[in-house]
C-alpha cells in the first residue's frame, strides 16, 4: 500500500492512498487531487506520479521548491518512509508492499524550533484534549489558533518570540505560558504596559479554559477542547481514482482539516471570474442566469469601486441563496441536487452514499455557510464551505460559493487597505500641522536658529509645504537683521569658548587613549555654530579622521581575535570580541556583519544540541540530556530561546 501523509505545523491534517495508474496534482486550486490550501502554495503547485518503477514528485510552479534535509530541488524520487517539505506543509511518503497496520502515535521528537510533546496526544482510555490559544478579532470572531504543547511559549513584538504581538504597546518579550506538569501558567515578563486576563491586570495566573488575554489591541482566548467534538466525517470522493483520506488510519483518527484559506492577491483574484462563477451556478441548477444578473456581474468586473463590488457580491449571494432555498419552475430545487440519482444508471451520488449523521452534518454546515454569507462573514463562510467540499466535492453550488467568498474577502481586504491609507494620510497631515505649530512657537520666541532644524522634520513628509517654506524665509531674514547685534556677538563668544573647551578635552582624551570620548568632543566642535576665523572646526574635522582611523585599527585587532574564536566554534568568545570591537568603533561594518554571523551560527549549534538532548530525554538518558542542557547554558547567549528552554528543562529535573 502506498500512502501520503500531509502535516501542517506539526499536525497531520490528511492522508491519501495512492494508485500507480493515476497522476496526482497538488495545489490550492479546487480541481487539484490533493488540496493544499495556503497562501504560499500555488494553484497548481506540484505533481505526483508513478513512472513504472518508482514514485516521483515534481514541482510545476514557478515559485515553489521541494525541500529535503535542508536542500532544495525541483523534483524528487520518492522512497519508503521519506519525509520532505512543500513549505509550509511537511509530507510523509509511505510505500509498503504488505498490508499496513493502523498508524500508531510516534514517540519520535523532531528537532524543530518547537519540539512536539507527544504526551499531549490522545491516550487509550483518556479524553483526547487539545489546548489552544485563539487569536480574536475586535468583534470577537476567531482569526486563527496556536496549539499549545508542553514546551514554553513566549509572546511579544520580538522576532524570536513564538507568538508575535502586533500592538505597539506590547514589549519585545511581553508574557510567557508554561506547563508545570498539571496546569498552564501565564506570566507577565515585566512588560511596560502589563498583561490582562479577563480585564484584570496580572503578574502570574493559572489559566482556565475560556480565559481571555489582552495586550493592548491583541486579544486571545485560552481554551481546552475535546478534539472528539472537532472531528469531521471522512471524505467520500466520486471517482475511484481520486485519493481518499484515511480517517480510520490518521494519527489520532483526525480527519483532514483546512487550517488556512488562500489569500488571493489583486493579481490572482482576476483568475476567479464572478461571471464564470455565476454561469457555473446556472448550469448546476439546470437553468440560465437572468440577464439582469449577468449585466450586474459585468458592471462589477469593470468597476474599481470596492464598496460597489461588495454590494454586487451581496446581491449575487442573495440570488444564489434564494434559488438554493426556494427553487423555481425553470430549474430543479437545489436542495435536492446532491441527493438525486445520477443519470444513465450510474448509481448513487457521493452525498447519497454518506451515513445519515454525515448527511445531516453536510446539510447543517452548508446552511451555516449560507447564514454567514448573509451577515457578510465571507471568510468564515469559506471555512464552512471548505468543510463540505472535504466530504462531498460536488455538493450543490458549494464550489461557486467558495469562489465568491474568496473574492469577496479579497475585495473587503482592498477596501480596508484603502480606508487605512486614507487614515494614514489624515494622520500625516495632522503630524505635519503639529510640527509646524511647534516651529511657530520657536519663531515667536525669536529662536530663529532652530527653525531650519524644526522644519527639516517634514522634508520627507511634505517637501513642498508652503507654510514651512515661509517660516524658513522669515527666520533667515530675522537672523540677517540681528547678525551684527550685541546679543549675537555675545552668543558667538560663548559658543566659541565652549568649542575650545571641547577641543582641549578631546586632546586629553586622545593622550589617555579614550578614543570614543575624544571622537564625541571633536564632533561637538565640528558641529558648533559660531564665526570660526581661526579654523578650529577644520582642525576638529581633520582630528576626527585621525581618531577614527586609530579606533578602527584597535577595533580590527579585536575582530581578528573574534574570527579565530568563530573558526574554532567558540561562539561565546567570538561574540564577546565582536561586541568589544563595536564598543571601540561602532562604525566598524565588518564587526557588525561577523556579530550577526556568529549569532546565527550559535543559534543553529544550540538548536542541534537541544534537539539531541530532547532525543536523549525521550530515550530515558536523562543524565546525558542534562549534560547537553548544561552545555547550552555555558555556551549560548542568554537572549537565545534555546538558553531559556535548557534552563526550564534543568529546573524540571532539579525538582
Amino acid at each position: 500500500m502506498t500512502k501520503l501523509a500531509i502535516t501542517l505545523e506539526g499536525e497531520t491534517i490528511a492522508e491519501y492512498i495512492l494508485k500507480t495508474d493515476k497522476e496526482y496534482l497538488l495545489g490550492r486550486a479546487s480541481q487539484c487531487d490533493i488540496l493544499l490550501i495556503h497562501p504560499k502554495i500555488s494553484r497548481q503547485h506540484a505533481r505526483l506520479y508513478f513512472d513504472g518503477t518508482k514514485w516521483n514528485c515534481e514541482v510545476i510552479s514557478k515559485f515553489g521548491l521541494i525541500k529535503i534535509n535542508g536542500r532544495s530541488s525541483n523534483s524528487l524520487e520518492l522512497q519508503d518512509e521519506m519525509h520532505f517539505e512543500l513549505p509550509p506543509y511537511e509530507v510523509h511518503f509511505i510505500d509498503q508492499k504488505e498490508t499496513m497496520e493502523p498508524l500508531q502515535k510516534s514517540e519520535e521528537v523532531l528537532p524543530d524550533e518547537k519540539t512536539v510533546d507527544l504526551s499531549d496526544k490522545t491516550f487509550i482510555g483518556e479524553t483526547p484534549l487539545k489546548t489552544v490559544l485563539i487569536r480574536l478579532a475586535p468583534d470577537g470572531s476567531p482569526l486563527g489558533e496556536v496549539v499549545l504543547n508542553r514546551e514554553p511559549l513566549t509572546a511579544g513584538r520580538g522576532s524570536q518570540c513564538d507568538l508575535q504581538l502586533n500592538d505597539t504597546l506590547a514589549s519585545r518579550k511581553h508574557f510567557s505560558i508554561n506547563f508545570d506538569g498539571k496546569d498552564y501558567i501565564l506570566k507577565d515578563l515585566d512588560s511596560a504596559n502589563k498583561t490582562h486576563v479577563n480585564n484584570e491586570e496580572i503578574t502570574e495566573r493559572k489559566l482556565q479554559s475560556g480565559d481571555e488575554i489582552k495586550v493592548g489591541q491583541d486579544h486571545f482566548r485560552f481554551e481546552i477542547i475535546n478534539s472528539e467534538f472537532e472531528d469531521l466525517p471522512p471524505q467520500i470522493e466520486e471517482s475511484n481514482t481520486t485519493p481518499e483520506p484515511l480517517a480510520s488510519e490518521a494519527i489520532g483518527s483526525q480527519p483532514a482539516v483546512i487550517k488556512y484559506l488562500p489569500q488571493t492577491s489583486a493579481q490572482t483574484s482576476t483568475q476567479i471570474s464572478f461571471q464564470a462563477a455565476a454561469q457555473r451556478f446556472g448550469q448546476s441548477s439546470g437553468g440560465q442566469i437572468p440577464r439582469f444578473l449577468i449585466g450586474t456581474v459585468k458592471r462589477f468586473n469593470r468597476s474599481s469601486n470596492a464598496r460597489l463590488k461588495i454590494l454586487v457580491i451581496v446581491f449575487i449571494f442573495g440570488f444564489i441563496i434564494y434559488s438554493a432555498l426556494t427553487g423555481n419552475n425553470k430549474s430543479p430545487d437545489l436542495r435536492n441536487i446532491a441527493s438525486q440519482p445520477p443519470p444513465n444508471g450510474q448509481g448513487p451520488s457521493a452525498f447519497d452514499r454518506l451515513p445519515q449523521d454525515q448527511k445531516k452534518y453536510v446539510e447543517d454546515t452548508y446552511s451555516l455557510a449560507l447564514n454567514l454569507v448573509t451577515t457578510g462573514k465571507y471568510d468564515l463562510a469559506a471555512i464552512e464551505i471548505a468543510k463540505v467540499l472535504q466530504i462531498v466535492s460536488n455538493y450543490k453550488d458549494a464550489r461557486n460559493i467558495l469562489a465568491l467568498c474568496q473574492q469577496a474577502t479579497e475585495i473587503k481586504k482592498q477596501q480596508d487597505e484603502t480606508e487605512r491609507q486614507n487614515q494614514d494620510q489624515q494622520a500625516l497631515r495632522q503630524k505635519v500641522s503639529d510640527i509646524l505649530d511647534g516651529c511657530d512657537v520657536l519663531f515667536k520666541s525669536k529662536n530663529y536658529t532652530k527653525i531650519d532644524e524644526c522644519t527639516s522634520q517634514i522634508s520627507e513628509l511634505d517637501p513642498e509645504n508652503e507654510r514651512a517654506s515661509n517660516l524658513r524665509i522669515a527666520a533667515k531674514q530675522a537672523l540677517n537683521h540681528i547678525e551684527n547685534s550685541k546679543e549675537l556677538r555675545a552668543e558667538n563668544i560663548r559658543k566659541k569658548q565652549q568649542a575650545l573647551k571641547n577641543y582641549e578635552q578631546a586632546k586629553r582624551d586622545v593622550t589617555e587613549k579614550r578614543l570614543p570620548a575624544a571622537l564625541v568632543n571633536l564632533q561637538k566642535v565640528e558641529k558648533s555654530n559660531f564665526p570660526d576665523a581661526e579654523g578650529l572646526k577644520d582642525k576638529a574635522k581633520q582630528d576626527i579622521a585621525v581618531v577614527k582611523t586609530r579606533m578602527l585599527k584597535e577595533s580590527q585587532a579585536l575582530v581578528i581575535e573574534g574570527k579565530t574564536a568563530l573558526e574554532s566554534k567558540e561562539f561565546s568568545d567570538a561574540l564577546s570580541k565582536f561586541n568589544q570591537a563595536l564598543v571601540m568603533a561602532p562604525f566598524n561594518e565588518e564587526a557588525k556583519t561577523l556579530k550577526t554571523t556568529a549569532t546565527k551560527q550559535l543559534h543553529s549549534e544550540m538548536k542541534n544540541v537541544y534537539s539531541e538532548s530532547v532525543i536523549e530525554e525521550n530515550l530515558g538518558n536523562i543524565e546525558s540530556a542534562k549534560r547537553k542542557w548544561s552545555t547550552i547554558l555555558k555556551q549560548d547567549d542568554k537572549e537565545d530561546p534555546y538558553y531559556q528552554k535548557a534552563q526550564i528543562k534543568l529546573r524540571k529535573y532539579e525538582k
